[in-house]
């Protein structure tokens, strides 16, 4: 059996050779790199300057903590939505390539009029509900016997009974509760009960994010050229993001297809079939 590291590089470079056939993907995760990169300047960087005032001044306005927390809420909020949005359109527009549909992309943002609202209430759930639960799973010591986690997770591990949600909300149209449902539901009959995760590509993105930085410490020790170094190593990461989301939805498609008995070819259900083990 292939161990994780193996099995996530192959279908790294199985996404990347996709994606170089069908470039035109290449268009949403673009759209969605860059506005988190408008958001992060037009939203963050007046947080961040807020939360410096706060702490070189001497005195305090306690309402000054609730703005800037408030602020984050609401930039995660934003920055959830952008990606769940155009991660569904990818996802939808990866499929209809793989079938070799007509006009994917065009049908992917025309599929995102229609979902609008189940990829917002998705943005809610994910931050409201998923991400309490997530640090519940984690001090909780009996997690697949509790009634709740058997009847909406399948009594399995949030992280993996979650990972079919969006695309079952893409495809089928369906609320966050019940795809999170279907979700577990898929995860368990294709690979099984007691599952752990046995891919990770995102190690990869990490080194490559950690490089990035290196025109700005560079410039940092220096002591010239900063601003050149910060910019080089922001369209750095802009660029490492933009990948990092492509390899992301066209794996999570393709095993999708899998895990539904659509085409996938040989060397992909190959690996697809150890993405989840049993423990």
């Amino acid at each position: 059996m292939l161990n994780s590291w193996k099995i996530g590089w192959k279908l790294t470079k199985n996404s990347l050779s996709l994606a170089n056939k069908h470039r035109h993907l290449f268009v949403i995760p673009a759209c969605n790199a860059t506005l988190k990169l408008i958001l992060i300047y037009f939203l963050l960087h007046p947080i961040m300057r807020i939360e410096k005032s706060v702490i070189d001044a001497t005195h305090v306005d306690p309402y000054l903590f609730v703005i800037i927390i408030v602020a984050l809420f609401i930039y995660f909020m934003v920055a959830h939505t952008i990606n769940f949005i155009l991660n569904g359109g990818l996802i939808y527009s990866i499929n209809l390539s793989l079938d070799n549909k007509p006009q994917p992309l065009k049908n992917g943002l025309r599929m995102l009029g229609k979902r609008l609202g189940k990829f917002l209430l998705w943005t809610l759930f994910i931050t409201m509900v998923a991400n309490p639960v997530q640090v519940i799973e984690y001090w909780s010591d009996h997690w697949e016997n509790n009634k709740h986690v058997k009847r909406y997770l399948c009594s399995l591990p949030l992280r993996i009974a979650i990972y079919f949600s969006l695309p079952i909300i893409t495809f089928n149209n369906k609320r966050p509760i019940k795809a999170l449902q279907l979700s577990g539901q898929l995860v368990k009959k294709t690979w099984g009960e007691q599952l752990s995760v046995n891919f990770n590509y995102g190690i990869f993105f990490l080194l490559l994010m950690i490089i990035a930085f290196a025109p700005f410490v560079a410039t940092f020790f220096i002591g010239k050229y900063m601003m050149l170094g910060l910019l080089i190593t922001v369209f750095l990461l802009g660029i490492i993001n933009l990948f990092f989301l492509l390899v992301q939805n066209i794996i999570c498609t393709l095993a999708y297809r899998y895990a539904t008995g659509q085409m996938v070819s040989a060397q992909q259900k190959a690996l697809l079939k150890y993405l989840f083990i049993t423990k």
